[in-house]
Formats: C-alpha cells, structure tokens, sequence
C-alpha cells in the first residue's frame, strides 16, 4: 500500500509540472524591441522614421499583429512609436496601440517569435520635417536584442513598480544626415 501511495504522490507532482508550465501572461512567446533613433548630434528621438524588420537574407519579417477592426492580419513586422500616454489607447488588449511604459518614448516592434538573425532598415520619409534629411540605415540585430514580454523575471504589466527584464535597455542608433 505504502508503495502506491508513493507512486501516486510520484505521478501527481510530475503532472504538476506540466500544470505550472501553462501559460502565465497574455504575452507568452512574445518578445519586444525598442530603439531609441537619434541623430549623431544629439540625443533627441528622431520621429516620423519607417523602421522595418528584415531576416538575414534581406526579406521582410511576416508577423501577425496587424489589428484590421476584427482580426488580426499578417503584415511586414514595423516598428511604431510608443504611445505617449495611457490616454491613448482605446482597448489596452490590442498590441498595437499598448503602451509599454518601460520603453518610453521610443519604437517598439513586437513578435511572437525571436529571429536568429535580423536586420532593421530605417528610412526617414518626411525629409526636413523631423529635423534633418538623414541617410537609410541597415542596423543588425541579435536574439540579445529582444527582450521577453512575459517571463519569470518579469511582471511589466502590473506596473512600473513591478519592473522589466533585468540588465533590459533599448538598442541605440545614430543615423546621419544626407
């Protein structure tokens, strides 16, 4: 008796595992970048910049996060400015115009998979309207450029007081004018 009392406290914490190992955020599996684009002459955040994300063979990322009023489409993966404020958003259930507090004022771009290897292609496409008529630039990426919606290490959603991944950072581009 003693031995199956045993083997079945054995097989009930083994299935607990795969109960603990379900999904703990509305964000599992998806990852974020942020970049903070300025100019090589200051700090400032340069607006009004299409950034979009490439593989290493130079073709465009297909994501799914495009919200088209009833669905979600697959669109080329694009960074967007962070919305300003909370009072921006409409439905905070969208991922498209969330408000990730921890990346600021800069661009983010989501994705429910990690690359292995990418590129970022940044156009200015208002020339002198957002302070400089700067070159396209191709920056590369790494997995370590991603950071981890959801995770152990991270609560983000709750609150800023909550905190984010550790160590976590935007990536920092310089463009240059033409």
């Amino acid at each position: 008796m003693k031995k199956q009392l045993r083997l079945f406290f054995l097989l009930l914490l083994l299935s607990m595992q795969q109960i603990i190992k379900a999904q703990h955020c509305g964000y599992d599996g998806a990852f974020i970048l942020v970049l903070h684009v300025q100019s090589d002459k200051d700090t400032t955040l340069i607006p009004n910049l299409k950034i979009m994300l490439f593989d290493s063979a130079g073709k465009p990322i297909i994501t799914t996060q495009t919200w088209d009023g009833q669905h979600y489409k697959p669109d080329t993966a694009t960074f967007k400015l962070n919305p300003q404020t909370e009072a921006d958003l409409k439905n905070p259930n969208y991922l498209s115009i969330l408000r990730f507090w921890f990346a600021k004022n800069n661009y983010v771009c989501y994705l429910f998979c990690k690359p292995a290897a990418a590129q970022i292609k940044i156009e200015d496409i208002d020339g002198e309207k957002n302070r400089g008529n700067f070159k396209t630039q191709l920056v590369n990426i790494s997995q370590n450029d991603f950071y981890p919606l959801c995770s152990n290490y991270s609560s983000w959603m709750h609150s800023p007081q909550s905190g984010f991944v550790k160590n976590y950072k935007p990536l920092q581009v310089r463009l240059q004018k033409k």
